[in-house]
């Protein structure tokens, strides 16, 4: 009882602190009160989730492994999570949902063809979004109550001056963001194949590559030359992360990512899009222009 009057309490400060400063500065932070509010951001957000338990019941063993993958670097990948007669029986869909839903085709991004909430009007992707281990995998490293927004269907082709899936390097959040990715299509170096920078969720990291890159307060997107001054003596972070169709990728996307430029064929793939209960209302739907649920048939 006692420990949890103190985490209120410090909860209340970090959060006047934060405020403070805001007031202040009005958004022009000195490079000193940059740091300071990223680490008072950090604390605020383990703090509010240091005692919460789960209260979905998973059989699962694979889990404590994932998380523990998560925590490490960021990421976790699945060999072989799905058939290929699934995946090609999902290209087909997809393809298939382009042409008869083209008011919820998203055209922001030039590189790629985007159905935000595709499993509200497919089956096959619907089994995809409601997969149990990946629900539970990812409230279990949100620390907090977890449900899926929607699930990306996407398609990709090699179109010239492509800044890739994403539209280049960015983060989703900080300090977690969980997605999983499911390739569909076989995916090599030249195919867009998902790039994420290893350990840059990580706070240590996180503000040192803050400092080497010279970035901005909550910087979400980074240019190639703001990721070269940050691998500048450690180019072994990035990672490149090909496979064959079928295999899946687990995400803590407040990693710096991308997708890479595709130079050859079609990138085909599936992202499940997990929020904590706080982040999901009626402007997120808006925003991806979400394929409302009582279009499923």
């Amino acid at each position: 009882m006692k420990s949890k009057i103190i985490s209120k309490i410090k909860l209340i400060f970090y959060k006047l602190f934060k405020k403070f400063f805001k007031v202040i500065f009005k958004k022009n932070y000195p490079k000193e009160i940059n740091f300071l509010l990223t680490k008072l951001e950090y604390k605020e957000f383990f703090l509010e989730r240091e005692n919460f338990q789960s209260k979905i019941i998973s059989s699962y063993s694979d889990i404590d492994w994932i998380i523990k993958r998560l925590e490490n670097q960021g990421y976790c990948v699945i060999k072989e999570f799905w058939s290929e007669d699934e995946c090609f029986k999902t290209i087909k869909v997809i393809d298939d949902l382009i042409l008869r839903y083209p008011n919820f085709v998203h055209s922001n991004n030039k590189s790629d063809s985007r159905i935000y909430g595709a499993e509200n009007i497919s089956k096959l992707i619907n089994n995809f979004s409601k997969n149990e281990l990946l629900l539970s995998v990812a409230e279990e490293y949100n620390k907090k109550n977890t449900s899926l927004g929607f699930t990306l269907a996407a398609k990709m082709p090699a179109i010239k001056n492509n800044k890739g899936s994403g539209e280049g390097w960015h983060r989703d959040g900080f300090f977690r963001q969980f997605k999983t990715l499911l390739y569909l299509s076989d995916v090599g170096k030249n195919n867009g194949p998902f790039e994420l920078i290893e350990n840059s969720h990580k706070f240590e990291y996180l503000i040192e590559d803050i400092k080497k890159g010279k970035l901005e307060y909550s910087q979400f997107r980074l240019t190639d030359s703001e990721i070269k001054k940050i691998l500048i003596d450690q180019t072994e972070r990035k990672k490149t992360i090909i496979g064959k169709m079928g295999t899946l990728i687990l995400i803590d996307t407040s990693s710096l990512h991308r997708g890479s430029p595709i130079k050859d064929s079609t990138r085909y793939a599936l992202t499940n899009y997990y929020y904590t209960s706080n982040q999901i209302d009626s402007e997120l739907y808006k925003k991806f222009n979400v394929v409302p649920k009582k279009i499923f048939r």
